[in-house]
């Protein structure tokens, strides 16, 4: 009781203090100490923020003075630094994924040291989806030797209502979307590798592509080949946190329709970009959804207007199969060729199974010229398999030209232009046994002063989904 009237007089000193400043010729520069104080105010909330976020326990308690007086959610009373490190540690190591973000946040300055701040928490990714999301804190800073510093802190969890959800506009997970609509931007194949689920689930439209692999082939189609200058023009994200008894679908509330925590982002914007192709402009209205489940996207759903990217995409398709070559350009791809060659590769291009096997073996092939130099024969042998192509230069229509069979009845057309000085593409339809056909698309480079040849055979699947596989081969003889 006597601890307590003395914190009391201290406060009501204090204020006092304070007040009495600001008369006089003080009065004008109260406002701008009250705005540089919750400046740097806000600049120790979005460290301490950031350093939750990071799990830096160590950095996080220097944020804390060395005597404090600080209770949680998990009522543990901690009375100075270094127990309350140890704390965050523990919670870091048993929530690897747990994220927080301040909202609703006031401050009453009591004295140009001593401010109380108040608050509401979010968090997202707890191993324990029962435990509330949200909560209030109220937390005394002091500035000590020009520091602030967190002295007093008490936090508690709010509990949800029944059937009430949330929804926040600069939680983590929206901020990621911004990062993933960026990362698409730019094509980093890493970050988006990283992002997606293994298992995710994409629509697009009513076009369904299954796994994070097959979406990232389609992507890297859109942002390499397709697409360029990308941006997301008036851009609106805002992330949905439903609780349990909210109302889904089908009269189930979202409780019935999975365990765990259901998240949605919703993501409006217009869709602005350059077809690499056409170089036609496009500004586009388009929304996307995301579902979240342990901070990655287990569920995207697209929607707009597809017609822009189908056009792009066929005068990409007709770009690549109808360049025009010269007589000079086939006898430099015959020259690139010529001689023998070895690779330890899984399939080759007469192959049915290109881009679905795992092992490899070796392979060998040899192509010369033949018919007075107006075609190339080329002979290939595997470890199942043998296979034989003509190669020659169509006139009328400015194309190199192949036709290939194998030993196991594959039968392969082909058209190759060049890509840059030691680089073509090649288009494949390819015909099976059985009648069925297949396309590929595959980039040649030649490196090392000619001396290897990569190969790398792409084929778009009939769900939009992608396969890609890269053969390197090593010349052997001239």
């Amino acid at each position: 009781m006597l601890r307590l009237a003395f914190s009391l007089l201290l406060l009501i000193t204090a204020t006092a203090t304070y007040v009495s400043q600001g008369t006089g010729s003080a009065v004008a520069n109260d406002n701008a100490q009250e705005e540089q104080i919750n400046k740097e105010l806000e600049v120790l909330l979005r460290e301490w923020e950031k350093a939750f976020n990071a799990k830096d326990a160590a950095r996080l308690a220097t944020l804390y003075a060395e005597r404090i007086d600080v209770i949680y959610e998990d009522n543990v009373h901690h009375r100075n630094r270094k127990s309350l490190q140890k704390s965050f540690q523990k919670q870091f190591k048993e929530e690897p994924n747990l994220k927080t973000v301040f909202s609703d946040v006031e401050r009453l300055i009591v004295s140009p040291t001593l401010v109380i701040e108040t608050g509401i928490w979010a968090n997202t990714g707890a191993v324990d989806s029962s435990r509330p999301t949200r909560g209030r804190y109220s937390v005394t800073l002091q500035k000590i030797q020009g520091k602030w510093l967190v002295v007093h802190d008490r936090s508690w969890a709010m509990p949800q209502a029944e059937g009430r959800s949330h929804l926040r506009t600069r939680d983590p997970l929206s901020e990621k979307t911004r990062a993933f609509l960026k990362a698409f931007a730019a094509d980093d194949r890493k970050f988006l590798d990283n992002v997606f689920a293994d298992d995710v689930e994409v629509w697009i439209n009513d076009v369904k592509v299954s796994g994070k692999k097959a979406y990232l082939a389609r992507a890297h189609h859109m942002a390499h080949d397709l697409f360029k200058n990308i941006k997301f023009e008036k851009l609106h994200v805002h992330t949905n946190y439903f609780s349990s008894k909210a109302r889904a679908f089908e009269g189930k509330t979202f409780g019935e329709v999975r365990e765990g925590p259901t998240v949605w982002t919703n993501v409006w914007f217009k869709f602005d970009t350059s077809g690499r192709t056409t170089a036609r402009k496009a500004n586009l209205r388009t929304h996307v959804d995301l579902r979240w489940q342990d901070g990655k996207i287990a569920e995207m759903l697209a929607f707009g207007n597809p017609s822009f990217m189908e056009k792009e995409q066929a005068a990409f398709e007709s770009e690549q199969k109808g360049a025009r070559v010269t007589r000079s350009d086939f006898k430099k791809y015959c020259e690139a060729n010529a001689g023998s060659w070895t690779g330890q590769v899984s399939s080759v291009i007469s192959d049915t199974d290109v881009g679905t096997k795992g092992g490899t073996s070796t392979y060998y092939w040899q192509a010369h010229l033949v018919h007075d130099g107006n075609g190339m024969e080329l002979k290939g042998v595997g470890p199942n398999t043998t296979g034989r192509s003509l190669f020659y230069y169509d006139s009328t229509a400015k194309k190199i030209r192949a036709t290939g069979v194998s030993s196991a009845g594959v039968v392969n057309q082909e058209t190759l232009h060049r890509q840059g000085a030691n680089k073509w593409f090649r288009h494949t339809l390819q015909t099976a046994p059985d009648g069925t056909t297949s396309e590929f698309r595959s980039v040649l480079t030649f490196s090392n002063k000619g001396k290897t040849l990569t190969i790398v055979i792409s084929k778009t699947n009939a769900d939009g989904s992608a396969t890609k596989q890269t053969n390197v081969w090593q010349r052997i003889g001239k």
